[in-house]
């Protein structure tokens, strides 16, 4: 091993680690773990037969340090594929669920600087307190932003002016006329949010309920009422049909027919006359 002082060594198994190259030596093959990847090999050794918890494996290798949990997954996985692959050992690292984890093989030889320095930081507290406040203060932020929006939607949702909409996807008679409704349905959307007083559910919510609207909707989303159209040929025309329905009764509230040659700009028009009749029939103010 070059550059390393031979006796600065730890040995178990069929293993030796150089703690100082950061490099681990195994029947002729030398393996680079890396610093951060050595210091978490070295707790795991000084530890050897033990359970060391991923809050103590943390506050070893990461002190005063805010890392996720992934990144100790990362490097136990990195560690094991590293050494796994030269050593004759079935398992070097265990993993205890809940727990932490474990380094197996028992360690035979350990320079007694090398076990001075890792005997030091056994015993320390497993939270510096500085940790445990950013944590808190990050948690108590995080919580409190969390309150501010729930009861944001619920004023927003429960609000007696606030009409609660339905918006199925426009239905195609025609597989050429899809790209239309789809213009038809990003439309509705963009003229629905500009209407005050009006929310309309995200698709997701309602595509179970495309299928059987009534009264699912009302029944599971509370929605008052449900937009839905279609798109049909008329001749050299696309006949465009838009409606707005009681979503408890069914019945149809209000309905615009208009044939179209498909341009965008006739969409656009046809969207915001609907929505204009809507905002009438519902009383609405638009924004």
């Amino acid at each position: 091993m070059r550059n390393t002082a031979e006796h600065n060594v730890i040995k178990s198994a069929d293993l030796t680690v150089f703690p100082q190259s950061g490099q681990v030596e195994i029947k002729g093959h030398v393996v680079s773990l890396g610093l951060v990847n050595m210091q978490v090999l070295l707790v795991l050794l000084g530890r050897a037969g033990e359970v060391v918890s991923r809050a103590e494996m943390f506050e070893r290798v990461w002190k005063n340090q805010t890392v996720s949990d992934d990144t100790l997954t990362r490097c136990i996985s990195e560690i094991r594929a590293q050494l796994s692959k030269h050593t004759a050992c079935s398992q070097l690292i265990e993993t205890l669920p809940k727990r932490g984890y474990r380094w197996v093989p028992g360690v035979d030889d350990m320079d007694c600087h090398v076990a001075a320095v890792i005997a030091s930081e056994k015993g320390k507290p497993q939270g510096g307190w500085k940790q445990v406040v950013i944590l808190a203060t990050s948690g108590m932020a995080a919580l409190l932003v969390f309150i501010m929006l729930v009861l944001w939607l619920i004023d927003n949702s429960l609000r007696s002016d606030v009409v609660r909409v339905a918006l199925i996807p426009v239905y195609a008679a025609q597989a050429g006329q899809r790209s239309v409704a789809a213009d038809l349905d990003d439309l509705l959307r963009e003229k629905l949010l500009a209407t005050r007083n009006l929310r309309f559910f995200a698709r997701s919510a309602v595509r179970n309920s495309q299928q059987k609207p009534f009264p699912f909707t009302s029944r599971e989303f509370n929605a008052q009422w449900i937009i839905e159209g279609n798109i049909r040929q008329k001749q050299d025309k696309v006949r465009v049909s838009l409606s707005l329905v009681d979503a408890k009764t069914a019945l149809v509230a209000y309905t615009m027919t208009q044939d179209i040659d498909g341009g965008t700009t006739q969409l656009e028009d046809l969207c915001v006359n609907f929505i204009n009749e809507v905002s009438g029939v519902l009383r609405l103010d638009q924004g």
